[in-house]
């Protein structure tokens, strides 16, 4: 196959991670959106729906999937808010911990086994070189963004950040 780019590399390096996981993993490894979710939910027992989609800037239509499913797979409970009957606030069972935490440590060792080979100084390196790509595609309207609020940014249609401070677009 021909090289037609870094950006090529970089795709091919996130489709076999994601390959590895599926294949060296027989319990289910969490999507990232359902991981997001989860880890927040976690770290704000009694949250609503509403409140997780706002934090892992997805819309509410995802994350009542998302919802759905964890729900069904038994990672989390709904429990009616007592003030808000249309409401439900989201508790993580053990389970839903087991899962989340089972999921982290399976992407780390995916990561290891990318990096095995490397010295501390080669991926330190790597990291510096990756950290100066991204910085060349920051601009004001982007460089404190976290990347669940990027890829909002790039599924809005029109695509384009307004900066801090402004109203254009």
């Amino acid at each position: 196959m021909k090289d037609r780019g870094l950006s090529l590399s970089f795709r091919r390096i996130l489709l076999l991670m994601r390959l590895s996981l599926k294949n060296d993993h027989d319990n289910e490894i969490l999507p990232p959106s359902q991981y997001r979710a989860l880890e927040y939910i976690i770290s704000n027992p009694g949250c609503t729906q509403n409140d997780v989609a706002l934090a892992i800037h997805v819309t509410p239509a995802a994350i009542a999937q998302n919802m759905k499913k964890l729900c069904m797979d038994g990672y989390v409970e709904r429990i009616p808010c007592p003030n808000n009957l249309r409401a439900n606030s989201l508790r993580v069972t053990e389970m839903g911990v087991k899962c989340a935490e089972y999921s982290l440590k399976a992407v780390m060792e995916t990561e290891e086994r990318l990096l095995q080979g490397f010295t501390d100084e080669e991926k330190e390196t790597i990291k510096g070189y990756v950290d100066r790509m991204i910085a060349n595609f920051e601009n004001p309207a982007t460089d404190s963004l976290e990347v669940p609020e990027l890829m909002m940014l790039v599924m809005n249609n029109d695509g384009k950040a307004k900066s801090e401070g402004t109203d254009e677009e």
